[in-house]
């Protein structure tokens, strides 16, 4: 597929802007509750080609500090909150979990 690297450039640029935006959240939530100065965030993607029954083909998890945050699969098709400190930013912001699906 000639455009496949095309195709993917274009998403990660779409995604790098979502990133930041996300970083930035976290940081001021983050920072408030434990006092440090520096994080990490990381997502892990998972696809599974023939998933068995009831599995999801597709999954996101993200992570901040190596805790857990938020979840996605392609069964529920929304990015959940998987922590208290982020649920909140999902009630000061209403689409913030629309947003990031």
């Amino acid at each position: 597929d000639p455009q496949y690297w095309d195709r993917n450039t274009q998403k990660s640029h779409g995604n790098e802007q979502v990133f930041r935006d996300d970083l930035e959240t976290l940081r001021n939530r983050y920072n408030q509750s434990e006092g440090a100065s520096s994080h990490s965030m990381k997502y892990f993607y998972t696809a599974i080609s023939e998933p068995s029954q009831g599995l999801p083909q597709f999954v996101t998890v993200g992570y901040v500090d190596g805790q857990v945050f938020s979840h996605y699969d392609s069964n529920s098709r929304k990015e959940q909150p998987r922590v208290s400190w982020i649920e909140k930013v999902g009630k000061e912001d209403p689409q913030y979990w629309d947003r990031n699906t």
